[in-house]
C-alpha cells in the first residue's frame, strides 16, 4: 500500500537569532490552528544563554529542551531545574512571566509550541508545569522510540 501524499505547502520560516519561526499565524498558522507558533531552537549556547522573563497570556505553551538542562521560574511560584528532555507546560491564563536559561554547553535544539486556550480558560489562572524527562510517556516503535508530548496514544 503507498501512502505518500504530495506536499501542499512548504514555508522557509524566519529567523529571531536562534530561534526559526516555523508556523506563524499569518501563513501555515491559519491552515493549522489550533497552533499559534512553532519556534525550532537551534544553537551553540553557554552555561547561563537562555529567555529571561518575559510574558504570555491567553495561551499555553509547550516546551522541549532536550540536550541539556534548564534552570526555571515562572510567576506560578515555581522555581527550579527541569532536566534535559524534561517538558515545560505553561499555561499563562490571563497572564504570567517565566524564564528558562539554559545551563549547558555546546550545540543544543529545542522546540516551543503556543497554543491559544479557549475562552473560559484563556482568562482564568496561570499554571505552569514541569515535566521529569522519566515522566514523559514514550513507546517504543519499529525505527525509533515516540515520545508523547500532549494527549494520548492508542497502540493497536
Amino acid at each position: 500500500m503507498d501512502i505518500r501524499k504530495k506536499i501542499s505547502d512548504r514555508i522557509q520560516g524566519s529567523s529571531h537569532g536562534p530561534i526559526m519561526r516555523l508556523i506563524d499565524p499569518g501563513y501555515l498558522g491559519e491552515k493549522l490552528k489550533p497552533f499559534i507558533f512553532l519556534d525550532f531552537f537551534n544553537a551553540d549556547i553557554e552555561p547561563g544563554f537562555g529567555f529571561p522573563m518575559h510574558p504570555h497570556s491567553g495561551i499555553a505553551t509547550l516546551t522541549w529542551q532536550p540536550g541539556c538542562d534548564v534552570s526555571y521560574q515562572d510567576t506560578t511560584g515555581q522555581k527550579g531545574i527541569l532536566k534535559a528532555g524534561g517538558l515545560e507546560w505553561m499555561n499563562s491564563g490571563g497572564g504570567a512571566w517565566h524564564q528558562g536559561l539554559l545551563m549547558g554547553s555546546g550545540h543544543v535544539t529545542g522546540f516551543q509550541l503556543w497554543v491559544p486556550m479557549p475562552p473560559m480558560i484563556e482568562e482564568g489562572a496561570s499554571q505552569g508545569m514541569y515535566i521529569a524527562p522519566e515522566e514523559v510517556p514514550t513507546s517504543i516503535i519499529p525505527g525509533g522510540t515516540i515520545h508523547l508530548f500532549l494527549g494520548e496514544l492508542e497502540q493497536t
